[in-house]
């Protein structure tokens, strides 16, 4: 009988995000494996975890069930061991699957410590060490030669689970971005700090449409969504406070709004992001900071943050056409919804006074609002 050929990969997958799953299918699909099993490490030797194991497991459970090739082995949720030492590890899952040929996947830092490893020559006798080596990476050749590792090549991805854990950028699956925000983790309590749970929703809306619409483009997703996420942080914070900080950081700003205070929020928005949540990221600050007026040269982040927010599915009227429009070329999308917003300003009456809002309308569709 013909054995079934497992790629293993464990790890803490905290959370687990897209370059995981890169790895996984591009492992994979080299080795002409038939399955993947991904192992929750309960006891990381060299990490110290965030989420509890449930919650990673989770996580973990709403991307692999896209994938039928994909499954979850609890070996090590059930072990009591103070350490998860890998190669008892997979000693283990041999002994419960002896008719399978089991490889092991590792990333190419991994390998060039793999001489570290607890039982390294044993581990590298009883499966097959696959390593994802990327285009920049370095492998340390002797290493690889000594434990007989198998070098799949594969694209480089800047996913990572820190950057979403500190909300810096989300590429991992909306599954797992549901969950975080349902199960109030890693950022999420911050982030109750500012926002109310009316606004917090919306905020997540926001956050939801702007990652399905930068996906469907093929954009940049993660970063579009912790931009959205956190662009009405400064909302609820009492004028006075919110003028104070305009008059100190944002004084050129505060004077080009010709006293629209309604718009104090998105400057504010942006200095909290930097100042509280630690966000460094230019782009991502700029799109907060302009997301209600808009303005000349925005950035992609900004323009489908603009679009999101204006369209998301919460607003008091059938924004599906917009929606649909941004779908399918988000830069034609965001000219059809800045369309509608000068249209509907124009309706009401509103004239916008501050330079931000006339300067995009005038740079983006050759008019200033009347």
């Amino acid at each position: 009988m013909e054995k079934t050929k497992t790629l293993l990969f464990g790890g803490s997958f905290d959370p687990i995000h897209d370059g995981h799953v890169l790895m996984a299918k591009t492992a994979a699909k080299a080795l002409d494996a038939n399955q993947v099993v991904f192992i929750l490490a309960r006891h990381p030797r060299w990490k110290t975890t965030s989420a509890t194991p449930v919650d990673r497991a989770k996580m973990l459970e709403g991307v692999i069930i896209s994938d039928l090739n994909f499954q979850i082995s609890d070996i090590e949720l059930k072990s009591e061991d103070e350490i998860n030492y890998t190669y008892v590890t997979v000693g283990r899952y041999l002994a419960l699957h002896p008719n399978e040929e089991v490889a092991f996947l590792i990333g190419s830092d991994q390998a060039n410590q793999f001489d570290q490893w607890y039982a390294a020559e044993a581990l590298a006798k009883i499966c097959q060490i696959v390593v994802y080596e990327r285009p920049d990476d370095e492998l340390n050749l002797d290493l690889v030669k000594q434990y007989n590792m198998k070098a799949v090549h594969g694209p480089k991805t800047s996913a990572s689970s820190t950057n979403i854990r500190r909300l810096r950028d989300c590429q991992t699956p909306l599954t797992v971005l549901s969950y975080i925000a349902r199960e109030n983790l890693y950022y999420m309590p911050e982030l109750h700090k500012y926002l109310s749970p009316k606004r917090l929703a919306h905020s997540l809306r926001v956050a939801r449409l702007a990652y399905e619409i930068a996906k469907a483009n093929n954009v940049d997703y993660g970063r579009v969504y912790a931009a959205a996420l956190l662009h009405d942080i400064g909302k609820e914070m009492n004028e006075e406070e919110a003028l104070a900080i305009m008059k100190e950081h944002f004084p050129t700003e505060l004077a080009n709004l010709n006293g629209n205070s309604e718009l104090y929020h998105q400057f504010v928005g942006a200095y909290l992001a930097k100042t509280r949540f630690k966000i460094n990221d230019e782009e991502i600050l700029d799109a907060i900071a302009y997301h209600s007026s808009g303005k000349e040269e925005m950035n992609l982040i900004g323009k489908i943050l603009y679009s999101a927010d204006k369209i998301e599915p919460g607003r008091k009227f059938d924004s599906s056409e917009l929606i649909k429009a941004c779908m399918t070329n988000w830069e034609d999308g965001f000219i059809e919804v800045l369309k509608a917003n000068q249209e509907f300003l124009e309706e009401i009456g509103v004239k916008t006074e501050n330079k931000y809002s006339q300067a995009c309308f005038t740079y983006y569709l050759g008019k200033e609002e009347r």
